[in-house]
Parts: structure tokens; sequence; C-alpha cells
């Protein structure tokens, strides 16, 4: 398909409306507040926010549903060194998170947060250094990513959620759990149950919402982090050509 030489495009078109969202956000809050520095309900502004996060989420899906191909981790990871500062980032702004941020829920599941953040900080250093390699990354590294990201949901939603404006915190849950769908199937490919096409959806759709949400957010070097990362250890656009068996076959009658 013509269309299909396009798609190394789509992690670039995909930041584009992401950033396109951010800029109408920063606009929402500099010309659609009341006198309350509340959000105007139906504004032209706000229209055009939600019309173009909805027009990024299409572009990923019509895209990646196309995308399909092998499911084996070799055919879709090799050595990178942009994928390994990705992780870099992503290790660094989960340390710099538990050591400057108060658990968002006091108690026993605060404490558990700010201790996976310490365990996740340097495995994701350490899968960097594999992704650098080339080498397939112990599953559970993203397994921990994944749980930490669902924490940080769980202990900071209620915070979240008495937040006036419905899309500050609407944005921010978003983004934090695409993020953790998109190590869950990281986790997933490194113990060879991979999903090509879930892999590349959540990491694209993080990348757009970690976009978007960084008007606004506690959490701005989360989510930097986070986009560099989503962005950077995609598995392949394009699938790998599979052998044809039938040449064998052929040379050998």
């Amino acid at each position: 398909m013509k269309n299909l030489k396009k798609v190394e495009y789509l992690p670039l078109t995909v930041l584009a409306f992401g950033i396109l969202g951010l800029a109408l956000r920063r606009l929402l809050y500099a010309f659609a507040v009341d006198e309350k520095n509340l959000l105007v309900s139906g504004h032209p502004l706000e229209t055009a926010l939600w019309a173009v996060v909805l027009a990024g989420v299409a572009v990923i899906v019509l895209f990646v549903r196309k995308l399909d191909g092998s499911n084996a981790y070799e055919d879709n990871f090799g050595p990178s060194a942009v994928a390994a500062l990705g992780h870099f980032l992503m290790g660094y702004s989960i340390l710099m998170l538990v050591l400057l941020d108060e658990p968002g829920m006091p108690g026993r599941i605060g404490t558990v947060w700010q201790v996976m953040g310490f365990v996740t900080a340097p495995a994701l250093v350490w899968a960097g250094f594999c992704r650098l390699k080339g080498k397939k990354p112990f599953f559970l590294i993203h397994g921990l990513t994944s749980v930490f990201l669902l924490l940080h949901v769980v202990t900071h939603y209620q915070h979240w959620s008495g937040n006036p404006q419905l899309q500050d915190y609407v944005f921010d849950l978003f983004a934090a759990v695409m993020l953790m769908l998109f190590s869950y199937y990281a986790a997933a490919f490194e113990a060879g149950m991979g999903k090509r096409r879930m892999q590349l959806a959540t990491g694209l759709l993080a990348l757009l919402l970690c976009g978007v949400s960084l008007s606004g957010t506690e959490f701005p070097g989360l989510y930097v982090s986070g986009s560099v990362w989503a962005a950077a250890d995609l598995c392949r656009l394009m699938p790998k050509p599979k052998p044809r068996e039938s040449e064998g076959t052929d040379e050998a009658s």
C-alpha cells in the first residue's frame, strides 16, 4: 500500500498533534476563563482542542491497524541509542519524582509507590544499556515500570479528580494510563507474548497524550521523558519482510 511507505512519518505526525493540542490548551487558559479562572464551557478553543485530540487518535488507529507483521522480539527491536536515551530519561524522571514529590495517597500504598520508584528507576537504566547493545531486557523490568505507573495513577487519582477543571485531570490520567500500557506491552514482547499493533498503538497514544498533558500538569518531567521513551522504543514501523518459503522450493526443483 502506498500509504504504508509514509509510515515512518507517523511518530512525527502524532507529535505534531500533541504539540497543537498543547498550544490550544495554553490558549484556552489565556483567553477562555471566567472571573473564577475556570474554563468557559463550550468555547470554540475547547471544541478545537478535542477535535485535534480525536483526530490524532483516529490517525493512530487508521495507520496502526494496517501495520501487521511478526510479533517476535528480534524482528521488531535492534540496537538503538535513541531507545537507550528514552529509557535513561524515563528512569531519571521516575527517580526525581519519588525523591521530590509527596505520595498522592498517604499510608502503605504511598510508601509502596515510592519503593517501586526507587526500584524501577535503576531497572530502566539497565534496560537502556540492553537496548543500546541490542540485547533483550528481562521482561520484569518493564513489568515493574508498568506496576509503578499503575500505582502512580491510583495514588494521585483522588487529587486529580478534585480538580474543578475536568480536562486537566483527564489528560493527566490518560497519559499515565497509556504509558503504563506501553510498558506492559514492552514486557509482553520480552516475555515472548508480543502484540505488535498494541505496542505501537499504546506508544503513539502515550506520545500524543503526554504532549497535550504538558499544559498545567504537576509532572512535566514524567511526561516529557515518557513521550521521548514512547517515540524512541516503538517496534518496527514497517513490518520485517517474511522470507518466501517458495524460493527454496523453486531452486530445488
